[in-house]
């Protein structure tokens, strides 16, 4: 059966510093546009999350993701009354090397 595909179990976040040196880590949903493919954040306030950047042990948390990994995933945080939509996993994770 050919249709999206919407998973939990990893738990996506994203842990972002400020230029003062502030850390946060955010529930973020994880999409991939490609293969329909949307990946939910933690609903609970007591699982923090894994930070999908700098954690690349995530990309083989689930068998379904194959051999791509998270990679071609966005990150879609929700604040309020917005969605804030990043770059890609492998684009943030190639920002973080420069």
């Amino acid at each position: 059966v050919a249709g999206p595909t919407v998973m939990g179990h990893i738990h996506p976040a994203l842990a972002m510093m400020d230029h003062v040196g502030g850390k946060v880590k955010v529930h973020c949903f994880l999409h991939d546009p490609e293969r329909d493919f949307l990946i939910l954040p933690a609903m609970s306030i007591v699982a923090s999350g894994v930070d999908v950047v700098h954690q690349e042990s995530a990309d083989s948390m689930s068998p379904l993701l194959g051999d791509v990994g998270l990679g071609p995933f966005r990150p879609l945080v929700a604040t309020g009354n917005q969605v804030l939509r990043f770059p890609s996993v492998s684009r943030m994770r190639e920002a973080e090397e420069v």
